[in-house]
């Protein structure tokens, strides 16, 4: 796993951090794996919540339009 999705036990919860690389509102195909799989994980763990945040300023709804576009799987 890389370090774009980011997530640390915090006891009965589990904190996911979008860390995306270089540029603002930058989520791509391989983001939304890695955080299908991270919260895979927190539900696999009993964890009863998951918090969702971002690294920068400015992550919001988005998606890297230099990138093709992905299907939800």
């Amino acid at each position: 796993m890389s370090d774009t999705i980011l997530s640390a036990d915090q006891g009965h919860w589990t904190k996911i951090t979008l860390n995306p690389p270089d540029k603002l509102n930058n989520f791509y195909e391989e983001m939304h794996l890695e955080l299908q799989e991270t919260l895979k994980r927190a539900v696999s763990a009993k964890e009863g919540v998951a918090s969702l945040t971002g690294v920068r300023r400015g992550l919001c709804a988005g998606r890297e339009k230099r990138k093709p576009a992905f299907a939800g799987r």
